[in-house]
């Protein structure tokens, strides 16, 4: 998957726009708001992580997931494409 289409995908959407809302998540509750698998959202948070867009902190025995700076800069604009698609 390149960079250029992973946007283009909902599941990759709702993750930037989820982690936008609070400042970490566990992939678990992330998986839970997005309405899908541990497993699927492992993967495409990895290919973010690779792209830069988000960054993983170690607590204990938990990886929270967090937005690089450049993720919350491409998250704030998914969220005004969304909001303009839904206007």
């Amino acid at each position: 998957m390149t960079k250029e289409n992973i946007f283009l995908r909902k599941r990759s959407k709702d993750i930037m726009l989820a982690l936008a809302e609070k400042d970490e998540w566990y992939i678990y509750e992330l998986a839970l708001k997005v309405a899908s698998t541990y497993a699927h959202i492992f993967n495409i948070v990895k290919k973010l992580q690779q792209l830069g867009l988000v960054e993983t902190v170690k607590k204990g025995r938990k990886r929270f997931i967090k937005l690089t700076d450049k993720g919350k800069k491409l998250a704030q604009l998914i969220k005004e494409i969304d909001e303009l698609i839904k206007s």
